[in-house]
């Protein structure tokens, strides 16, 4: 296997550019077109970007304790607090104990009557006798708020009071994240009092969250702790239910399919589904990290404060898969994923993502029938997750068959 490529000052540049407007799109390049690794030097540190299987295995599951959080996730610290999410060290292993053992599967599957029935008052705000138009992002992020408050013994906040705010922040979080902070708050005055303005607004309902619970000594219930863990466990799923009513929307066959019973022959697997769309748009579609000290990762040398990066969504998109940009429910799964990441740091709400999905749709497409507003193709917003950016789907209560 050949080094890393190294990308030229003008290169760097006009990635830098292009990084700005569309991050998705530019990691995507890099790492399709450097499958063996491709180094960026920035103002301040190097980004390495891999995709090389036996490179990201070494980083996330054998030598992950010579890295903390990096791009994106490391910058959030300021604004978002170090909960479970971005700290390291002790103050990551704290929080994580209790948070993993909240959601473990086990005592998840537990809670799955209390699931439904919150997935049921969802569906039923819905299920009107006639067509209705509407944007389903802020609805199911109140589901998956309030999905996450039981599974971690609070009231969750209202999703139409903290979800622009979060949204907000990530956007200030970026924006630091590329420019590496060389951008002075007194060029962006308004911007810079707006997040402050949404730190304090979500710090307030994270105290109020908290103050309805159950677990006032756990490390990870103090009110900026709290936040990543708001913002991770309710943004990725309701992302994935999201994209999931996009792709639904355009495949009446499928949603019926999926409304027939599981032994029915011409059901549909709800895991075949949300497989299919956490391929095509995984939720967590970058894995960053940053390195604490001087090593090698096979032949190459990373330096201690470089980013090393991972583009999930490339890994996804890899031509090796069949056609694999179209929504095929059922295809082979032997592409690679990395769905919830891997290693010590890999996603611990696993589990209740996967049934607070299921549960959601499995009640959706019983009880409901969707359908896209044509010319409706919402474009992908990357942020901390990857998450669909404003759409209108159409729905009503799903009449019987003829």
């Amino acid at each position: 296997m050949s080094g890393w490529a190294h990308l030229g000052p003008a290169q760097t540049a006009r990635t830098l550019v292009v990084m700005m407007r569309d991050k998705l799109a530019t990691l995507t390049r890099l790492s399709l077109e450097h499958p063996e690794g491709v180094v960026v030097r920035l103002p301040r540190r190097r980004l390495i970007v891999l995709s090389d299987p036996q490179q990201v295995r070494q980083l996330l599951v054998d030598e992950a304790d010579k890295y903390a959080k990096g791009l994106g996730q490391a910058e959030s610290g300021r604004w978002l607090g170090h909960g479970v999410l971005v700290a390291h060290g002790t103050e990551w292993s704290d929080q994580r104990t209790p948070v993993a053992s909240r959601l473990a599967a086990r005592r998840v599957q537990r809670l799955g009557p209390q699931v439904d029935e919150l997935a049921r008052a969802s569906v039923a705000a819905w299920a009107g006798p006639e067509w209705t138009d509407l944007d389903p992002r802020h609805h199911v992020a109140q589901y998956t708020l309030d999905c996450l408050g039981l599974a971690m013994g609070f009231t969750a906040p209202r999703a139409d009071e903290v979800v622009p705010s979060f949204d907000r922040i990530q956007d200030q979080i970026m924006f630091e994240t590329i420019t590496q902070q060389l951008v002075p708050t007194f060029a962006r005055p308004f911007a810079s009092r707006r997040a402050r303005a949404d730190q304090e607004l979500l710090l307030e309902a994270a105290r109020r969250a908290l103050a309805t619970g159950d677990t006032p000594d756990a490390a990870w219930a103090t009110p900026d702790r709290l936040l990543t863990l708001l913002l991770a466990g309710y943004e990725t799923t309701a992302a994935t239910i999201a994209w999931a009513l996009m792709y639904l929307s355009r495949r009446p066959e499928i949603q019926r399919a999926l409304a027939r019973p599981p032994e029915d022959p011409a059901a549909v697997s709800l895991t075949a589904v949300f497989r299919e769309v956490t391929r095509l748009r995984p939720p967590v579609w970058l894995i960053s990290r940053r390195a604490l000290t001087s090593h090698r990762i096979g032949t190459e040398r990373v330096h201690r404060g470089d980013d090393v990066v991972v583009c999930v969504h490339a890994l996804h998109h890899d031509p090796a898969w069949s056609r694999e940009g179209r929504f095929e429910p059922g295809r082979s799964q032997s592409g690679r994923r990395l769905d919830f990441g891997q290693g010590p740091r890999a996603c611990p709400g696993g589990a209740l993502a996967d049934l607070e999905a299921a549960t959601w749709l499995r009640r959706a497409c019983q009880e409901l029938e969707f359908d896209l507003v044509p010319g409706v193709v919402p474009d992908p917003v990357a942020r901390m997750s990857q998450a669909p950016g404003p759409f209108t789907v159409r729905v009503r209560a799903r009449r019987p068959a003829a």
